[in-house]
């Protein structure tokens, strides 16, 4: 996905070193991928992006490393 426009989550720390960022794709929903490890991608519907931002936003566990 070389033209995605990626954006860092205000959820992944200061250093910018280990960040979730994200992108949404016409047609796919969301996807999901780490800054570091880039060929690791998640795609969601914009449903289970809501759901994902949601449990992040109430701290629940396993969503963050």
């Amino acid at each position: 996905m070389p033209a995605a426009r990626w954006t860092k989550s205000s959820f992944s720390g200061e250093t910018g070193q280990d960040c979730l960022e994200a992108t949404r794709v016409d047609g796919l929903g969301w996807v999901l991928r780490h800054s570091i490890l880039t060929d690791h991608m998640i795609p969601l519907t914009d449903g289970g992006y809501v759901a994902y931002c949601s449990g992040v936003k109430a701290d629940e566990p396993g969503l963050v490393p």
